[in-house]
């Protein structure tokens, strides 16, 4: 599976300019199950963007911003308020974010900040569909 998710990332990197990593989240584990960086780009900058990214998806900020979107939007407490998309940066990158298979997953796409970022939507929407199939 990490190969298929491994090859599939891949494309999107080729793909794209200044496209950093790609890689897959488990929601629900709240770890990423698979992660593929550019070739030039150093294990501690790729454990950087890692944990980076987890703290956002794992409370801190994200905590804050769901309370703001539950009182703004009126959703009642018991409802569950998950993301299906996002998009951030963090100093000199940016993030996408796609939740597939019932929002178990998030496929992430990482960035420079120099991006198209439209291109960049469309790069990581277009390895979805073979995403979810890869991830059952």
């Amino acid at each position: 599976m990490n190969e298929a998710i491994h090859e599939n990332c891949q494309k999107a990197l080729i793909s794209l300019k200044k496209a950093l990593a790609c890689g897959v989240i488990d929601l629900k584990k709240k770890e990423f199950i698979h992660l593929s960086t550019e070739s030039q780009f150093s294990k501690n900058k790729e454990n950087e963007i890692s944990a980076k990214l987890l703290d956002v998806i794992n409370g801190g900020g994200r905590t804050l911003l769901f309370e703001m979107a539950r009182k703004h939007f009126k959703v009642n407490d018991g409802q569950s308020v998950i993301e299906k998309e996002v998009q951030f940066s963090f100093g000199q990158w940016y993030y996408f974010g796609k939740t597939i298979k019932n929002r178990k997953y998030m496929v992430v796409l990482i960035t420079g900040e120099k991006i198209n970022i439209g291109m960049a939507w469309v790069r990581l929407k277009s390895i979805i569909p073979t995403m979810e199939n890869i991830l059952k």
